[in-house]
């Protein structure tokens, strides 16, 4: 057999058609646009019809710059960049979107592995009828030099990652892999890890679907010190990914979902601005600038926005409830869309986001799909602070998802931000009366269930936004949430009563605790919990971690009391 990186003859084999090579990067400035030019020269000699899709997963570094400038006029490289550093598993997700090939390389972009593999990889994938290629350090035909304590890591990993799954493969954390793309898109969408365990999650998957993966050797010559970028936390975390795939695949089946079509659907955004300040202004420039071809945007509001754009409609509109808003302006329908998404100019989306969202919204019983906020990446520490607080469990109970990265699943409601319905949702919104101060998103949600449509929560919808920079507006944020929930007519009215009924109650023991110590210590211990012990989950350090848990525990008694207030005063103004 011949060395890993001999030069075969292969082109012959792909038939014209085009090899996409995803690189995901992060700090690599130094040597990006080198690496990325050595690995065009090497298929050119091939002979291979090849684009390459570099990811900036969220550098600090110059690396996305000088790629840009040096490439920015070939049509072979596509640069794309995320928007925070999520970690390589995103990050191929995005490549994968942005891609067209009908074969796709996964190549670290370090370069630590030669893109001279790539004749051997295709040789193996028609020869041995595969799927998938995945280059393994164990194979006994591998040339490799690395240190003795990453042989035991890698060894050890696949003994325990053969005994949970029984995978065909001996090592699947090397840099390289090679797929077809029907293979790819079958089981790339329905990865949910972002860092440690992307790898073993996308094989699992994959074997799940039925697909046939190979294993082939590589030559690798460790260049980094030591054990390269492997910590104890590395290990614990790719552990604890690892045991989460476990979870996934044999007790809650995750991967068994079903997704539709990648459709590319043309789009209409509709958003909601205030003041047209510089952050709104922002937004709505990375919201125009989105890199997906068919989609216009349109902005109520008050204030028109300083620009002008060839996408971008604005229709004045001072309502303050966004739901009034959008019922005084039913010309925004347009019947060549056949998506919609909702928002305002406090958040933007995920430069992915409409290349991704075909898959659920094309399912037949789905009508309403979003995800999750995190803060902007240009968000102050201030905004960071709050934004913990604000996705606590501990305000948001059920909702909590609306805040974080999580598994796909059936919800009761979506946050506005980031909603996608299709045209025939908003069509039945619009011709459906609804109470003028019940929230827009809960509105289109009663849509959906008497539709009998779907509302679905999924992890690849991101949207980035900013959020309080003080206590007065964090405590004004607390209060319009409950104003606006006390107005709901159905649906999350109950767990909300209730909600706020036993933190009323508590605060209320609590303040009775000198007259009934015995009554009031279970409470003392829940707030003294939230005050002391939660604020160790986050990443503040010193004061604000107690400032954290006082504030968290505020807010609760704020939340809930304002709620009561508020559902009891329109109880008697009805009345």
């Amino acid at each position: 057999m011949s060395r890993p990186t001999e030069n075969i003859p292969v082109s012959h084999l792909l038939e014209g058609k085009r090899l996409s090579i995803i690189m995901p990067f992060y700090n690599e400035g130094r040597v990006i646009v080198s690496h990325v030019q050595q690995v065009l020269d090497v298929c050119k000699e091939i002979g291979l019809n090849v684009e390459i899709v570099a990811v900036d997963d969220g550098s600090v570094d110059d690396g996305f710059e000088k790629l840009s400038q040096s490439f920015s006029h070939n049509p072979q490289v596509i640069i794309v960049r995320n928007d925070t550093n999520f970690g390589k598993g995103w990050a191929l997700k995005t490549g994968y979107e942005f891609s067209h090939g009908e074969y796709v390389l996964f190549l670290d972009a370090d370069l630590e592995l030669s893109p001279w593999h790539i004749p051997q990889f295709l040789f193996r994938l028609f020869e041995q009828k595969a799927d998938a290629v995945i280059g393994s350090k164990l194979h006994p035909e591998s040339e490799v030099n690395y240190p003795t304590i990453r042989r035991i890591l890698s060894k050890g990993y696949y003994f325990f990652i053969r005994l949970l799954f029984r995978l065909p493969v001996m090592d699947t954390q090397t840099g390289i892999k090679l797929f077809r793309r029907e293979a790819l898109e079958a089981s790339l969408p329905k990865t949910l890890v972002k860092r440690f365990a992307f790898d073993i999650e996308l094989l699992v998957v994959m074997i799940a679907e039925g697909f046939r993966i190979v294993s082939a050797p590589v030559c690798l010559h460790f260049s980094r010190g030591g054990i390269g970028n492997i910590r104890l936390t590395t290990i614990w975390n790719i552990f604890f990914d690892t045991l989460a795939v476990v979870y996934r695949f044999h007790i809650l089946h995750y991967y068994k979902r079903k997704l539709g079509p990648p459709l590319h659907y043309r789009w209409r955004v509709i958003l909601f601005s205030e003041s047209m300040n510089q952050k709104e202004v922002a937004n709505l420039s990375r919201y125009l600038t989105l890199p997906y071809g068919d989609y216009d945007v349109v902005v109520l509001g008050p204030v028109s926005p300083p620009f002008q754009h060839p996408r971008l409609y604005y229709q004045e509109a001072k309502e303050n409830l966004y739901a009034s808003r959008l019922r005084a302006h039913p010309e925004v329908i347009d019947n060549t869309k056949e998506g919609y998404l909702l928002g305002t100019l406090l958040f933007s989306p995920d430069k992915k986001m409409f290349l991704n969202s075909g898959r659920l919204l094309s399912l037949p019983d789905v009508g309403m799909i979003g995800g999750f906020v995190m803060p902007a990446p240009d968000e102050s520490p201030k905004g960071k602070f709050f934004y913990s607080i604000l996705r606590s469990v501990f305000l948001n109970g059920p909702l909590t998802y609306r805040y974080k990265h999580g598994v796909q699943k059936t919800v009761e409601e979506l946050g506005l931000e980031g909603t996608m319905v299709t045209r025939t949702i908003l069509e039945a919104w619009f011709s459906t009366p609804h109470p003028t101060d019940d929230k827009l998103e809960h509105q289109l949600s009663l849509v959906c269930k008497n539709r009998g449509k779907l509302i679905l929560y999924s992890p690849d919808v991101v949207m980035f936004g900013y959020f309080p920079q003080t206590i007065q507006e964090f405590f004004h944020w607390i209060a319009s949430q409950a104003l606006i929930r006390s107005h709901q007519r159905e649906g999350l009215l109950t767990w909300y009563l209730l909600f706020s009924g036993l933190f009323s109650l508590w605060l209320l023991v609590f303040l009775a605790f000198w007259i009934t110590p015995w009554l009031g210590l279970p409470w003392l211990f829940y707030y003294g919990f939230l005050i002391i012990i939660w604020p160790f989950s986050n990443e503040e350090k010193g004061i604000q971690k107690p400032l954290q848990g006082f504030l968290l525990a505020t807010a609760q008694i704020v939340y809930g009391g304002s709620f009561l207030f508020h559902f009891i005063a329109q109880k008697f103004k009805k009345t």
